[in-house]
């Protein structure tokens, strides 16, 4: 059961991380020179500008690594490592 859980947890992590990273770097420059204008520090403007602009790609990533989970949970039962 341990191997079915770490395979589910290292296989739904790539759609995560790449969505992640795909909604931070797809935002639009003049979004973090505001932020810059405006005084923040870089880890300001990583949690009050880029994850929030790109909470909407994360959230995606986030259904489709459940997709993922459910599917793999499934070949997990019938290759028989419980469910």
């Amino acid at each position: 059961a341990n191997t079915v859980i770490t395979a589910l947890f290292l296989y739904s992590l790539l759609p995560i991380l790449r969505n992640t990273h795909t909604g931070i770097i797809n935002i639009e420059h003049a979004y973090l020179e505001s932020g810059k204008a405006m005084g923040m520090t870089k880890y300001q403007i990583l949690r009050m500008v880029e994850l929030p602009l790109a909470l909407s790609v994360i959230m995606a990533g986030l259904r489709t690594a459940l997709v993922v989970a459910i599917g793999i949970t499934a070949i997990g039962t019938f290759v028989g490592a419980g469910g």
